[in-house]
């Protein structure tokens, strides 16, 4: 590139790496990660991604308001993290820190490419975070997309804001409510009982009400809501079992509370699992707020 390039090249203003399936699996990227961190250019705060489509269709995609390439969701994920923050972007610094300490396993952003708007001009495509990848320092574990990601959102504190949709039984018929959670509060609780760790999960958030029909109290939506919550959260954590991975971080909870019990426990740095490792989900809804109407219908029969 150097023979190639007019001009010289400034690594500084790199601002994403991104990752493809054969690298993540050929045990390359903890290589190019050690590359980039020690040459004297590059910054920390440069962001990861996977993906498994080509790698020349993720990188040629335009910003959809025809806008610099420097304000691309995959150069600036913070911008959009704010309104839907179902996954938490992560730079060189997080991700070696991740891989140094235990679990010693990273969930990397996953993004595909979406054919899904329109413009005046035809089909435009687009980046899409569809879910994550789990590298170790030994190995790339696999993905976890699409529903099955959900539970990241809600077991991490630097969630913004995310929706939930909850079905709801009125009249025998079967509608749908979509309401916004914020200002998550995610506490992990180890109880240590001789060779055995189990995990209480604490959650704390408020929920926001988008638009329903029917009849409905606060606390309908509190029941369904923690009701889908904790699926979501289980079915991530059984996700990451299948592929060896303790996608919630559960053994750095361990490391963190009890350091002499981890030492005891652990295994290649991380705790083993199972399905009844969460033994417990608690979950508190502060408030439930149905926007700027009440709880009755807007508009009425």
């Amino acid at each position: 590139m150097y023979r190639s390039m007019d001009q010289e090249v400034f690594w500084g203003h790199m601002t994403f790496l991104l990752f493809s399936e054969s690298a993540m699996k050929a045990e390359h990227a903890i290589a190019v990660i050690d590359t980039f961190l020690r040459f004297r250019e590059t910054r920390y705060h440069i962001w990861v991604y996977c993906t498994q489509d080509p790698i020349e269709d993720v990188l040629l995609v335009s910003p959809l308001l025809e806008k610099s390439p420097t304000a691309t969701k995959l150069s600036n994920p913070k911008n959009t993290a704010k309104q839907e923050s179902f996954v938490e972007p992560v730079n060189l610094r997080q991700l070696v820190i991740g891989l140094n300490e235990p679990n010693h396993e990273m969930k990397i952003p996953y993004v595909t490419v979406n054919e899904n708007w329109e413009t005046m001009d035809g089909p435009k495509t687009e980046t899409f975070f569809a879910g994550v990848g789990i590298l170790s320092k030994d190995s790339f574990k696999g993905y976890i997309k699409g529903k099955s990601a959900r539970g990241i959102e809600w077991m991490n504190d630097e969630t913004k804001q995310g929706e939930i949709t909850v079905e709801l039984e009125n009249n025998e018929k079967s509608d749908y409510l979509t309401v916004d959670i914020k200002k998550l509060d995610v506490k992990v609780k180890p109880i240590v009982k001789g060779n055995d760790v189990k995990f209480e999960v604490n959650l704390k958030f408020d929920t926001i009400l988008n638009g329903f029909k029917g009849r409905l109290t606060p606390n309908q939506v509190r029941k369904k809501v923690e009701k889908a919550v904790k699926e979501e959260i289980l079915t991530t954590f059984e996700e990451g079992l299948k592929m060896d991975a303790d996608v919630f971080r559960l053994s750095e909870y361990l490391y963190r509370s009890n350091v002499k019990a981890w030492k005891r426990l652990e295994k290649d740095g991380k705790i083993p699992l199972s399905k009844d490792s969460i033994s417990k989900i608690d979950i508190h809804i502060n408030k439930v707020s149905p926007g700027r109407k009440t709880f009755a219908e807007t508009i009425t029969e």
